[in-house]
Order: structure tokens, then C-alpha cells, then sequence
């Protein structure tokens, strides 16, 4: 077993499935004043606490991870979040760690708190700052189901499921968990 996980095997997923509309171009590819692009650096992040990181949706930018891609299009990012727990359960992973690409604040430090309240109990675990985070946090392959049904649902929000289950949270900044989704915004990026 991977050192980096001393409980389970956890799989790193970033989401990158949005159209970016509103920043009018891929997110994934702009630059975070470290040098890597908003990709990079959510794989860095999430490769320092997972056994292994894949990419849920399709950017520009290049990398070496698989990418899986929703089965239905346009549909939010739950079925990103399907697709991930899909892979996970054909590898033999216990969960998925879900981050936005979009997120450039989030530390591999935020993740390691995140993760250790996952080993304390394996299950639903996310990310709180002024609400609950559901886009960032750790989804066990049993919800497969669960979300598959919420997905064929009239209501797709993740959000209002995630707050009728069983939940762990950890408390993040609000800063950690904002994301950039205006060219505005990047001014507020660090």
C-alpha cells in the first residue's frame, strides 16, 4: 500500500469538465503565479496525498493522466464525479478525492486534513468554509448508486444531496476553496 494513504486507497480526481463560458477560455490552461497552470497544479496537489490522480473531463492542456468523460454531456459536474467513482470501482479504489480545476488556493495542506478525517470513519467526507463545499472532498465508490440516480433526476444538485447523508466535514478558508471562474477573479488568486 501506498504510504500516502496508511488506510485505503483513494484515487484523485481533478474536475475539468465545465465549458468555462464565463472566463471565455480553459480554465485548466491558465497560469498560477507558481509557473504551472491551473491542471498541473491540481494534479501536483492531489498526486502529494492519493495513490493515484486521473483527470474527469477533457482540457487542452497536456498531461500524462486518464481522462474519463461523462456519459451524458452537459449535465453538471455530478457526472464528472460518476465518471470518476466508475474508474475507481473498476481499479479497486475505496474512494474518490474531488477537487475543481478551478480552485488554485486549495493546498495539498488542505487536502492532508481532508484526508485524515476520510481514515477516521471512510465516508463522505467534504470540505466546509461559508457552506459545504461538495466539489471538494472525498466520495466513496458505495455512492456510485446513489449519485447515478441523482444524476437521472430532475435535480442534479449535489449540494442538496450531499446535505440528506451522512457527512464529515473539515473547515477550510473561504479563500482555500474559492473559484475562479471571471477574468476578475484571477486578482484574487494567489
Amino acid at each position: 500500500m501506498n504510504s500516502k494513504t496508511t488506510h485505503s486507497r483513494i484515487l484523485g480526481v481533478v474536475l475539468c469538465g465545465g465549458k468555462s463560458t464565463r472566463m471565455g477560455r480553459d480554465k485548466a490552461s491558465i497560469t498560477h503565479p507558481l509557473g504551472e497552470n491551473y491542471l498541473i497544479l491540481a494534479i501536483n496537489r492531489l498526486a502529494a496525498v492519493c495513490d493515484d490522480v486521473i483527470v474527469s473531463g477533457e482540457s487542452q492542456v497536456k498531461h500524462d493522466r486518464v481522462v474519463v468523460t461523462d456519459s451524458v454531456s452537459n449535465q453538471g459536474p455530478v457526472m464528472g464525479i460518476i465518471a470518476a467513482l466508475q474508474y475507481a470501482k473498476q481499479h479497486n479504489f475505496e474512494g474518490c478525492f474531488v477537487t475543481p480545476v478551478d480552485t488554485p488556493n486549495l493546498s495539498a495542506r488542505d487536502l492532508k486534513l481532508l484526508l485524515d478525517k476520510w481514515n477516521q470513519r471512510r465516508q463522505l467526507t467534504l470540505a466546509q468554509s461559508e457552506s459545504l463545499e461538495p466539489l471538494i472532498g472525498i466520495y466513496t465508490v458505495n455512492e456510485l448508486d446513489e449519485l447515478t440516480q441523482l444524476a437521472s433526476s430532475g435535480d442534479r444538485s449535489l449540494m442538496r444531496w450531499a446535505r440528506n447523508r451522512a457527512v464529515q466535514t473539515v473547515d477550510l478558508s473561504a479563500q482555500a476553496c474559492r473559484n475562479i471562474n471571471k477574468p476578475e477573479d484571477l486578482s484574487h488568486a494567489s
